[in-house]
């Protein structure tokens, strides 16, 4: 009995389980076996084998949402030259922070005429 090469033994499995692989998924029957399998020659033919890396994908440009700049909640306080809005809803003309609406409940807004904008500490 001859022995087998193991180079050819080592080349001969990886291109069976090739076959079988595209086989499988041609199959449409797998009661009866391909006609053409008892005929099947494995000709041994150097391949190159490419290794392909994904291209990355560019995202998609989304634009910022637009902010609206914040309002002046008492833009006509500020306007008529009111320094402060009390707590009562009523407007200061105050030339000094201290005391401005003091008979009012404090101040509930300051409107940048007299000094920094922003909320009181009512």
């Amino acid at each position: 009995m001859r022995r087998l090469n193991t180079r050819w033994l080592l080349a001969l499995v990886p291109a069976l389980l090739l076959l079988s692989a595209c086989d499988a998924g041609t199959a449409t029957d797998s009661t009866t076996p391909p006609s053409d399998v008892a005929t099947a020659t494995v000709t041994l033919i150097p391949a190159a084998v490419a290794v392909v890396t994904p291209s990355p994908i560019a995202a998609p440009v989304v634009a910022p949402p637009v902010v609206a700049p914040p309002v002046d909640p008492y833009a006509a306080a500020t306007a008529a030259g009111a320094s402060a809005v009390c707590a009562d809803g009523t407007w200061s003309y105050s030339q000094h922070r201290s005391g401005t609406c003091s008979s009012h409940g404090g101040v509930h807004w300051w409107t940048g005429n007299l000094g920094a904008a922003g909320p009181g500490a009512h």
